[in-house]
């Protein structure tokens, strides 16, 4: 992933944001600059992604972008990003400097790094998997699931070791939004919901509860 697929990382993002959630910051997407990267994430409770993208940026923010106006950043074909003030920001495109105003950080943004952590605890999964072939699995599976049931899908139909059931279409959402060709997956046993690591991006899937035998 380079800092030319920008705009594409965040069209990936997006798609784990809901523009009607109640919960006002998890209607925006999260920037966190840093000097030498951008780090992307949305996330509606119940799927999150994150990507990094290298970029020059020159400075330490962490600023959230309204749902309503990712579409038109994700149209920009970022080359860098520099701060100046009062979160006006110039972003270089093609070498032409264009103004754009960020949202300063008027809300809170969820903690989520603590569900990326893992133990190696007897029980608990961690397996590289190929991400095209459980995408051509869910893509055969995905019609015949009912909606009227939060599209159940069970995991272990996957191959993965995991008998737990997720939203399949929201699983197919997540891996078709990553790209990288192997994914590492995890899952603690004692946490409802399984977590992807990639290169330079990764994804949380919160899983259904079972339903009463």
């Amino acid at each position: 992933m380079n800092k030319l697929s920008i705009g594409n990382v965040i069209k990936d993002v997006s798609i784990a944001i809901n523009p009607r959630d109640v919960r006002r910051p998890l209607t925006h997407m999260r920037v966190l600059c840093k000097p030498d990267r951008l780090v992307f994430t949305g996330t509606n409770g119940i799927k999150l992604l994150e990507k990094t993208c290298v970029a020059e940026t020159g400075w330490d923010n962490d600023i959230l972008i309204p749902s309503d106006l990712v579409k038109g950043y994700a149209a920009l074909d970022w080359d860098g990003i520099r701060n100046t003030k009062n979160n006006v920001a110039l972003i270089r495109l093609h070498d032409v400097l264009t103004k754009k105003q960020f949202p300063g950080r008027h809300l809170e943004y969820p903690d989520y790094e603590q569900l990326f952590s893992f133990s190696h605890r007897k029980g608990n999964i961690r397996k590289t998997i190929n991400r095209q072939e459980a995408l051509n699995a869910l893509k055969a599976a995905v019609p015949s699931l009912e909606r009227e049931d939060n599209c159940r899908f069970t995991l272990a139909q996957l191959g993965w070791g995991i008998d737990k059931d997720v939203n399949g279409v929201f699983l197919f959402q997540v891996l078709k939004a990553l790209h990288s060709d192997k994914l590492m997956v995890r899952h603690d046993d004692k946490h409802l919901y399984i977590t992807f690591l990639g290169e330079n991006e990764r994804a949380l899937l919160t899983m259904l509860k079972r339903r009463p035998v």
